[in-house]
């Protein structure tokens, strides 16, 4: 696979907010196809993805979140796991 031009083309149709594009363009900076692999641009192109209604890009968010990932990890561990302060359950 030529990965220089997919992502070419993908970025083209990204920047028009294509969901499909920034879904397959997040997928090669997560697996580093073509690019450095850069996890916070991965996230970024799938939460835009997602935004466009990409049911995967929703899909995949979730876990990468679960796992460390992106900027929503403290918040839902204090949503999930109990408080030290309180002792109590968020959820």
């Amino acid at each position: 696979m030529d990965y220089q031009l997919a992502i070419a083309n993908y970025q083209i149709a990204a920047d028009a907010d294509d969901p499909v594009a920034l879904r397959r363009l997040g997928l090669m900076y997560d697996l580093a196809k073509g690019v450095d692999e850069d996890n916070p641009k991965a996230i970024e192109l799938d939460l835009r993805a997602r935004d466009g209604g990409h049911v995967t890009a929703t899909r995949i968010l979730g876990p990468t979140y679960l796992d460390g990932g992106g900027v929503a990890t403290r918040a839902l561990q204090e949503a999930v796991y109990p408080s030290e302060a309180s002792g109590e359950r968020a959820v």
